[in-house]
């Protein structure tokens, strides 16, 4: 309040500083934003604090205060998790990645069998005179092996598998 006259507000340039100040009435100390009394009290335990006298705490800015922490706590606790989501996102990148890049080692290890035997079969047959074959015919022939083998194993890794083996031998 200025001069005398109590019915007179402050200008924001008489108001205190930002800071705790001591409530007499209630024997704590209270955050002063530089406009608002905080919505927390703390006891005065230390008697530290300077005596100051602040303008009294009313119903009005406290609910004006309460409006901004319930804001900032949700925008606090959603910056936690993009923090942690992007933390993580290498660990599951990686996860991902080695689950994309696995094979059912079994499957594989018997079409590189059947195309290693597949593949000197068509060698003894190319040095017997037979011709030569395409790499169109090599993936055609594993694919076949591959599509009779489909309920013991899986197709993609038991025909790669099989490419390996016969191309093993071919070249």
């Amino acid at each position: 309040m200025t001069g005398s006259n109590p019915e007179q507000p402050r200008s924001d340039s008489e108001l205190p500083p930002a800071g705790w100040y001591r409530d007499a009435a209630t024997q704590t100390i209270r955050w002063w934003d530089g406009e608002e009394w905080d919505t927390q009290d703390n006891p005065d335990v230390s008697g530290t604090l300077p005596p100051q006298s602040l303008p009294p705490r009313d119903q009005q800015s406290v609910g004006r205060l309460q409006q901004p922490s319930a804001f900032w706590d949700f925008v606090l606790r959603w910056r936690r998790i993009i923090i942690a989501a992007v933390a993580l996102l290498p660990v599951i990148v990686v996860v991902a990645g080695f689950a994309a890049n696995s094979r059912d080692e079994a499957s594989y290890q018997e079409g590189w069998d059947d195309g290693v035997r597949y593949g000197e079969t068509a060698r003894a047959l190319i040095s017997a005179g037979g011709g030569g074959l395409t790499t169109a015919q090599v993936d055609s022939n594993c694919l076949t092996i591959a599509l009779a083998a489909e309920g013991d194993y899986d197709i993609d890794d038991y025909q790669q598998g099989c490419l390996d083996g016969a191309y093993s031998v071919l070249e």
